[in-house]
């Protein structure tokens, strides 16, 4: 299952301010203070993403940079929406190696491709991984081994998940939020990248699905921008972090193409 907007984008307009960056002291003489060199290197890295990535989304922006300054790659990113038929109701990032890949499993391109011939369907050179004939394909192999290809891109992805656990884990240390707003990673789609959201993880799941929802719009909008709130939260803990931290502490920037 694909994400529903272009890479690091969306259509939302409803976008919580990003909390604008403080500029650290700077010492007599003009000779920049570690807190300003490692702002520049954040700096320098939210105008590569912007350039790279021109539909990232504003709101999104600061969060992906905090992502990407801890080694963490990301691969998507929208701030969610009420409607429930185009998107996640939270915002949400997808992390994982570059070059993710659309067959996983051993024998699942060869199963697609003969699902096709037997249905009578025309191959394209896209896949659609939404489609039933995808989805089957998937369910026949699900049990057999993966890819090596894949296996060597999941030994990427999985240091990333790890590394996001401990942040969360540190984040949530002395933090005390409802489990409805607190913010959790899951494997969502069928390429086997981590999404990081708000709330219960079945519940996206489901709603990805199903495209329902038991809530109204009002309600919906209500505990989406607290979501986006404690999203936001994060990225404020991750920035902090970032620029507190010695030299033996930094994490490298994720310089992976996404």
């Amino acid at each position: 299952m694909t994400e529903p907007f272009s890479e690091n984008g969306t259509t939302d307009k409803d976008r919580l301010p990003q909390k604008a960056a403080s500029p650290p002291e700077q010492r007599s003489g003009g000779e920049p203070t570690p807190l300003q060199r490692k702002q520049a290197v954040w700096d320098a890295k939210r105008r590569e993403l912007e350039e790279r990535i021109p539909d990232l989304v504003e709101g999104m922006t600061e969060t992906v940079v905090a992502f990407e300054m801890h080694g963490i790659n990301t691969l998507a990113s929208s701030e969610g929406a009420v409607d429930f038929e185009h998107d996640l109701l939270t915002p949400w990032v997808d992390i994982g190696a570059p070059n993710t890949l659309i067959f996983t499993q051993v024998g699942q391109e060869e199963t697609y491709k003969r699902i096709l011939r037997e249905r009578g369907i025309p191959e394209n050179e896209i896949v659609d991984q939404d489609s039933k004939a995808f989805s089957d394909a998937l369910k026949e192999t699900w049990n057999n081994d993966s890819t090596e290809a894949y296996k060597q891109w999941e030994g990427k992805t999985d240091p990333m998940a790890h590394q996001l656990e401990g942040l969360l884990h540190a984040f949530y240390q002395e933090r005390d939020i409802s489990e409805d707003l607190r913010i959790q990673a899951g494997q969502l789609k069928n390429d086997g990248r981590w999404t990081v959201v708000c709330g219960d993880i079945a519940e996206h799941f489901h709603q990805e699905i199903t495209s329902t929802s038991n809530r109204t719009s009002e309600e919906a909008a209500t505990i989406l921008l607290a979501r986006r709130t404690e999203m936001l939260a994060f990225t404020e803990f991750l920035r902090d972090r970032y620029l507190n931290a010695s030299n033996e502490e930094t994490v490298s920037p994720s310089s992976e193409e996404t």
